[in-house]
């Protein structure tokens, strides 16, 4: 009879536990939520990359908005054949207060299309 009790208590807590949990999940707005911008990952405390490879520039403009920062230079230290494949790209630079959006995009066809992005949280440095 203790066992069952014991036992019993046990699922309760656990039960408990996993309701409180995703009570404060739904609850606690994320970073993102807070920051009224797209979540790019379920873990943004680290970089998450090649989150919008293939969209063009248009298609970034209208999840994301305008960009706090645009220019020719690419995301992190690229190896030589990266810059000579992607000549004439074009890096776009979203900023909220827990990090930063990056997209390189360059002409394919007369469309600015993504090769590459990444979510870089504050305090992160990507090389």
């Amino acid at each position: 009879m203790r066992r069952q009790r014991v036992i019993g208590g046990l699922v309760g807590l656990v039960l408990a536990a996993g309701f409180v949990t995703a009570v404060a999940l739904f609850i606690f707005p994320t970073n993102a939520r807070r920051e009224h911008r797209p979540q790019f990952g379920p873990d943004e405390s680290q970089p998450i990359g090649q989150t919008h490879v293939g969209r063009t520039r248009e298609q970034l403009l209208i999840e994301l908005g305008e960009p706090t920062l645009a220019g020719p230079w690419q995301i992190g230290l690229p190896s030589q054949d990266e810059c000579e494949k992607h000549k004439g790209l074009e890096t776009l630079e979203w900023h909220w207060p827990s990090g930063t959006f990056l997209a390189s995009v360059y002409p394919i066809d007369g469309r600015w299309v993504c090769f590459n992005s990444y979510w870089v949280p504050k305090g992160c440095i990507l090389d």
